[in-house]
């Protein structure tokens, strides 16, 4: 996390594409996205990487991921990074049949392998285990690195590079359960059984894929050959105690020692496996949340805070002089945890962002909040499930009125833009410029197709935009019944905020960080209302991001609006070939301006520095001379022996 902190504060316009930074809502469009499609879908309670690797392998089809765990683990793998996201075309052989391709690099495993002289794959899953990954530490294992040999190595290799290499050397003549057993007579005889069941719960998923889980990708549990190993034969076994201590290496059989900075061994605990013990009813069993979180339905967050109690937010970048963007949605997260864990006394530990590159745990207060169980919840009726999201967030009953007004897919936007305003300060021009671009994606997007730069605009779009103009007499209706050539001028007029402006990548001090915060928390609002709004079981239709928000464009038509004194004025003459929108653009601003309770912008007009004049030098003499040499004659400078030159 600390290297996310690090890396989202050290961008800006300048240094964009230095770091990977993802956005907030990176895994919640890609699901969006996923289900829209209508593919197939699902999602590990826990740690996945063995249970991927599983299936992928048993498929033979190769796994799309940023975690560099799945080198190790003995299936096909694509590194996210070589996948290029633009398509290309090329043809077949020998019939040359057109087809489009996206271009990447699969990795094998063998190849791997084959370099430190091969070794049986059956061996992998446990070489991604003595190695350490997401699921478990390393560092576990430091009694047997003390005692294992380590390979000569280049002196430019890294400590891990040449304990890599002594692994898979040392694997190479021994079986999978043989190398277990060796692995726990490292250790003393009352720690090997909490070792083995750590090692048997990490590689559980390779060895064991849930075939509850394969139902939701349709894949039949019979063309599945699990990676079968008798842990009970090993856990029966008796082994004798170790000649050597946990503390000591054997010199004399030649091990040597490896240098492991600070190693210690961690707590005999599966961190994994340690739930609520407040929780009576505990809800990971329940079938309503294994169902809907295995489908995707529910984020993964959401498991974090039923079996840790504990919530990460998600480095944005932002504004590290203030307090951390997700502050202003503490209220949602202790409304949606009340709801997820009814029985539980603990509170919610949130992690986030402290200064500049910190991190600071709070927890968070349990709520007095009368919440239905989720069984419960599924048999409410839509409308009561409104009633409860707006209940929950204190609107009254005038602003759900307001809401029927508008067409299903304003009303959750809404929702958030209104909680945005009570909860932090966001002038006028951020909330209008989330209307325009809300409907830029909703409906003049489906009207005039998808397109982001300029030049390719003008290039498709010249001939029929010139003739547009001509044909403009529609007045405003609805917004689903605009007409194609106003979308189109409008178009033409925004399309510029969809990119960033040049000025900002040659002077970062244009870079607006203080807008840039309040978009980060603008973000965070409309996360965790989807959040809320997926646990009521979705009684608005489901928020998805990639069609209420870009920040690219929103932080540019604020910026614009912002520096003029009356936006309604500047709009009208800005649109003014677009009646049909400028009316129903001025009815969303008197809705945000009578509802939203927004702060009246104040225009920024940068100031002008004039340059100042220069007085002419006068290189006339002016009155007697003779008077100017008397007068000189009379100067002299006491500090300075010289100045008497001047009367000679």
């Amino acid at each position: 996390m600390k290297n996310k902190i690090c890396a989202a504060e050290s961008l800006n316009a300048m240094t964009e594409g230095s770091a990977p930074v993802f956005p907030l809502f990176l895994r919640e469009v890609f699901v969006d996205v996923v289900l829209s499609l209508g593919l197939k879908v699902a999602r590990c309670e826990f740690e996945g990487d063995m249970e991927i690797a599983g299936i992928a392998q048993a498929l033979n089809c190769p796994v799309i991921s940023y975690d560099s765990d799945f080198y190790v683990l003995g299936c096909l793998y694509i590194p996210f990074t070589t996948v290029e996201v633009t398509a290309r075309k090329g043809k077949t052989k020998p019939t040359k049949i057109p087809y489009l391709y996206i271009s990447c690099k699969i990795y094998h495993v063998e190849n791997f392998l084959q370099a430190y002289g091969g070794l049986d794959k059956g061996n992998l899953p446990l070489l991604a285990v003595i190695l350490g990954n997401d699921y478990i530490n390393g560092r576990l294992f430091a009694p047997f690195f003390r005692n294992l040999k380590m390979q000569k190595c280049s002196s430019n290799q890294s400590d891990q590079q040449k304990r890599i290499k002594s692994v898979i050397v040392w694997l190479q003549n021994e079986n999978i359960e043989s190398a277990i057993r060796t692995i726990l007579s490292r250790f003393k005889n009352h720690r090997r059984q909490v070792i083995l069941s750590q090692i048997e719960s990490a590689m559980k998923g390779y060895n064991e894929v849930n075939s509850e889980l394969l139902k939701f990708l349709d894949i039949d549990q019979s063309t599945l050959s699990n990676f079968c190993i008798d842990f009970n034969r090993l856990r029966i076994s008796e082994e004798p105690e170790s000649k050597t201590d946990d503390s000591e290496s054997d010199d004399e059989s030649g091990i040597e020692h490896e240098t492991l900075d600070s190693v210690e061994e961690p707590e005999e605990k599966s961190t994994v496996k340690s739930l609520n013990s407040d929780i009576q009813d505990n809800i990971i069993t329940t079938k309503i949340f294994q169902e809907k979180y295995r489908a995707c339905q529910y984020p993964a967050c959401f498991m974090d805070m039923i079996s840790l109690s504990r919530y990460y937010c998600v480095p944005q970048v932002e504004n590290s002089s203030a307090e951390h963007s997700h502050t202003i949605s503490l209220d949602l997260l202790k409304i949606v945890y009340q709801i997820l864990t009814p029985n539980c006394s603990r509170g919610l530990t949130i992690v986030f962002r402290n200064g500049k590159h910190g991190i600071k745990y709070v927890i968070l207060p349990r709520i007095a909040l009368d919440t239905p169980s989720l069984g419960e919840i599924q048999l409410l009726s839509v409308e009561k499930r409104q009633e409860l999201l707006l209940q929950f967030i204190s609107f009254d009953n005038s602003f759900n009125q307001l809401l029927q007004t508008f067409s299903i897919e304003w009303r959750l936007f809404f929702i958030s833009l209104k909680y945005a305003c009570t909860k932090g300060s966001f002038d006028s021009a951020i909330i209008y410029g989330c209307l325009i671009c809300f409907l830029t994606l909703n409906f003049i997007d489906p009207k005039v197709g998808f397109c982001r730069v300029t030049k390719t605009f003008e290039k498709k779009f010249a001939q029929t935009l010139a003739n547009a103009k001509q044909s403009i007499k529609q007045t405003f209706s609805n917004f689903e019944n605009l007409v194609y050539d106003e979308c189109l001028i409008f178009l033409g007029k925004v399309i510029s905020c969809f990119q960033m402006d040049s000025k900002l990548k040659m002077n970062y001090r244009l870079y607006d960080k203080e807008l840039v915060h309040s978009l980060a928390q603008m973000q965070s609002i409309f996360l965790h209302i989807k959040y809320l709004n997926a646990l009521l079981n979705n009684p608005y239709p489901l928020l998805e991001v990639h069609k209420i928000f870009d920040g690219t464009f929103i932080y540019n038509i604020t910026a614009n609006l912002r520096k003029r004194t009356d936006i309604v004025e500047y709009l009208n003459v800005f649109l003014n070939e677009c009646p049909s929108l400028l009316e129903g653009i001025k009815y969303l601003i008197s809705i945000a301006d009578s509802n939203f309770n927004c702060e009246n912008t104040k225009s920024q007009h940068m100031k002008k520095h004039r340059k100042k004049k220069k007085q002419p030098i006068n290189t006339e003499i002016s009155g007697d001379p003779e008077s100017s040499e008397e007068e000189s004659e009379s100067v002299f400078d006491p500090n300075n022996p010289f100045s008497i030159l001047s009367c000679l």
